[in-house]
C-alpha cells in the first residue's frame, strides 16, 4: 500500500483470524506457515474454477470422499484441527506492525472494532469441562486401540457433560464413520461446525479486546463499531447484518450506514 501514498488506513479484521477450517485453503497450517502460490498458478486455478466440467468432476470426486474429508478437507480425516488462521500473539503483532509502518509513511491509522454477531454458548462449568475432556481422552485411546464402537459411547458422554465441545462432537463423528454410520457422521460434522461459530464468538470478542489494547498502546484512533450496532438495535431493533440464516458476518446497508457515519466522525474529529 506504501506506493499509493495513502493519508489515512482503516484497518478491521476479526473472524477471518479465528477461523480454523480454512474456506480458501484447508490444509490445517497457520497463514505464517503458508508459502505464496505463484502468481501464474493462481491465475489457472481461477480460471479453471469457471469451467463447468472442472466443476461438476469436482462435484463427482467430493461424493467418493469420506464424510469427513467433504467437511474439512484432507488434513481434517481422522484429525482434530486445532491451530487457528491466527494466533493472538500474531494477530498483537500484525496490528502493531501495520501501524509502526503507517507511523514511519506519515499515514494515520483507524482501528475497526467490529461486532461478533455469532451465537454465545451457555456457561458450562469447569467440573463438567473436565469430565468432557477426560471421556474424550479415554476416547482416543480406544480410537488408537481400534475399538470404535466402545470410543462411540465415551465420546457421547462427552458431549453429554460439555454440549458445546467441537472436539468431542469431530470424534463421535469419526468413530461413526469408522463403522460405517454415515448418517450419525454426518449429524455430528455439521454439529462440530455449528460448536466451532461459539469458540469464533469467544475468540473474536478477545481479539477484538486485544484491538483495543493496541490503539491505547499505540494511541490510535479506535472506532467501536460493536458499540455503536449495540446501541442503534437497542433503539430501532432493526437487523444490521445480510442474512439471520446464511450471514449473520457481513454488515447490510443499515450497518454499512452505521459504519460509515462512525468512521466519518472519528476522522472529522480526531484527523482533519
Amino acid at each position: 500500500m506504501i506506493k499509493y501514498s495513502p493519508d489515512l488506513i482503516i484497518v478491521s479484521y476479526v473472524i477471518n483470524d479465528v477461523d480454523k477450517h480454512r474456506f480458501y485453503r484447508s490444509n490445517g497450517k497457520m497463514d505464517i506457515e503458508l508459502k505464496d502460490k505463484h502468481e501464474i498458478l493462481v491465475n489457472i486455478e481461477n480460471l479453471l474454477e469457471k469451467s463447468n466440467l472442472i466443476r461438476l468432476i469436482k462435484k463427482i470426486i467430493t461424493k467418493y470422499q469420506s464424510v469427513s474429508v467433504r467437511y474439512f478437507g484432507v488434513c481434517g480425516k481422522n484429525n482434530y484441527i486445532i491451530k487457528r488462521r491466527v494466533s493472538p500473539e500474531d494477530y498483537r503483532k500484525n496490528l502493531k506492525s501495520i501501524i509502526n509502518i503507517a507511523e514511519k509513511n506519515d499515514i494515520k491509522v483507524i482501528l475497526l472494532k467490529m461486532p461478533i454477531n455469532l451465537p454465545s454458548p451457555q456457561n458450562v462449568s469447569k467440573l463438567l469441562q473436565l469430565k468432557s475432556d477426560s471421556h474424550i481422552e479415554k476416547g482416543l485411546l480406544l480410537v488408537q486401540a481400534n475399538e470404535y464402537n466402545k470410543s462411540v459411547e465415551e465420546f457421547k458422554k462427552a458431549v453429554d457433560c460439555n454440549p458445546y465441545s467441537s472436539k468431542a462432537f469431530y470424534y463421535l463423528g469419526v468413530s461413526y464413520e469408522k463403522i460405517k454410520r454415515t448418517k450419525e457422521a454426518h449429524g455430528c460434522f455439521k454439529k462440530t461446525t455449528k460448536m466451532e461459530l461459539y469458540e469464533c464468538a469467544k475468540l473474536g470478542k478477545m481479539y477484538n479486546a486485544i484491538m483495543k489494547e493496541i490503539a491505547n498502546e499505540e494511541k490510535v484512533v479506535l472506532v467501536e463499531i460493536d458499540m455503536e450496532f449495540d446501541r442503534f438495535y437497542k433503539k430501532n431493533n432493526t437487523y444490521l447484518f445480510l442474512d439471520p440464516n446464511h450471514d449473520t458476518i457481513h454488515p447490510n446497508n443499515a450497518g454499512h450506514a452505521i459504519i460509515s457515519r462512525a468512521i466519518y466522525e472519528a476522522i472529522r474529529e480526531n484527523i482533519i
